[in-house]
């Protein structure tokens, strides 16, 4: 089945959901959903084909929204602009639904196991991080009560974001620290006290 015939592209007419982005795999009567909210919540809704359901939460960090937040803009714009024509799907499925600020809602959906477009591709890696990352579930804890962060440290937070330091600055008894993720444009400020309650544990490479 050629890619063409197998992409269905929606623009809807409707109120901006709250979701900015969403996804929903089909197959075989089992149903994998997940939703990014604009507040930064993400939500896992798994369904099994005798309708168990499982749900999933955890809060994105302001870097990781801010960055997903920009493929979903990036993306919404390549696929707006496709010429593909709408088909109907039937059988096992992807559908994404994207509405980045300022936009109107997309949907696209395709056969799962397609060659996905560029546009789409990128969405689906930034999603199967998040779906991971809640699939695996809250990470042992390291105690970090003493550690002392120096400018290269990894860290993982209790949200599942890993970070890097960037810089440690004291004045006095009190004692900053910057920290972003790597290749990411922004940064935050953390007081250490607060970071060392947000750290789970210390990533080597």
């Amino acid at each position: 089945m050629s890619t063409v015939l197998a992409l269905a592209l929606v623009m809807a007419a409707m109120a901006e959901p709250t979701a900015i982005v969403e996804r929903v795999v089909t197959i075989g009567g089992a149903t994998r959903r997940v939703s990014v909210f604009r507040d930064g919540t993400v939500v896992l809704a798994m369904t099994s084909p005798e309708g168990k359901k499982e749900i999933v939460r955890r809060k994105l960090s302001e870097i990781e929204l801010e960055v997903l937040k920009q493929v979903v803009s990036e993306s919404h714009v390549e696929l707006s602009e496709s010429p593909l024509r709408p088909e109907r799907v039937e059988g096992p499925a992807i559908e994404l639904r994207l509405t980045p600020e300022g936009r109107g809602p997309l949907k696209v959906r395709l056969p799962l196991g397609m060659t996905a477009p560029l546009a789409v591709g990128k969405v689906n890696q930034a999603l199967d991080e998040l779906e991971k990352v809640l699939g695996e579930g809250p990470a042992e804890r390291e105690d970090l009560s003493t550690w002392a962060p120096e400018t290269g440290d990894r860290l993982e937070l209790d949200d599942g974001t890993k970070v890097v330091v960037l810089e440690v600055t004291t004045d006095g008894t009190d004692t900053v620290v910057r920290v972003g993720e790597e290749d990411a444009p922004v940064s935050i400020y953390f007081e250490l006290s607060e970071l060392r309650r947000r750290a789970v544990r210390r990533v080597h490479p």
